[in-house]
């Protein structure tokens, strides 16, 4: 009878927790990394429509970060949502707007070689 495989998430509030004074944007971020976590995890579960209505919310707080980690977790929240749909999950819609957002954070992370890296330098 050992159901001890962690806390259920189906309670979880989607609401930042840890009411520090003067932290908002800390709370905030760790609220959107344990949030995104939560969705993007290999063991969860078939996304629910509130996970789905979250999923703007969490690609444009990550397209925001304006860096590449930002860009890359906006693409796999993307991917999560079209895997869902083609996957059947009929409650799962994926929006131009979701496409934009991860197109955006792309452009926002700013991405370019090093300087002093050999990246796209032309040699030989």
């Amino acid at each position: 009878s050992g159901s001890g495989q962690g806390p259920a998430s189906d309670g979880e509030s989607n609401q930042p927790e840890d009411g520090e004074g003067g932290q908002g944007a800390s709370n905030f971020d760790q609220w959107l990394d344990r949030t995104t976590q939560r969705v993007l995890s290999p063991s969860s579960s078939r996304l629910s429509p509130p996970d789905v209505a979250l999923m703007t919310t969490l690609m444009t707080a990550h397209a925001r970060r304006s860096s590449v980690s930002g860009a890359v977790t906006c693409e796999r929240l993307l991917k999560r949502l079209v895997d869902e749909a083609d996957g059947g999950n009929d409650g799962v819609y994926v929006t131009t707007k979701m496409y934009t957002i991860a197109m955006d954070a792309w452009a926002k992370s700013q991405r370019r070689p090093l300087p002093g890296s050999s990246v796209g330098d032309e040699e030989g």
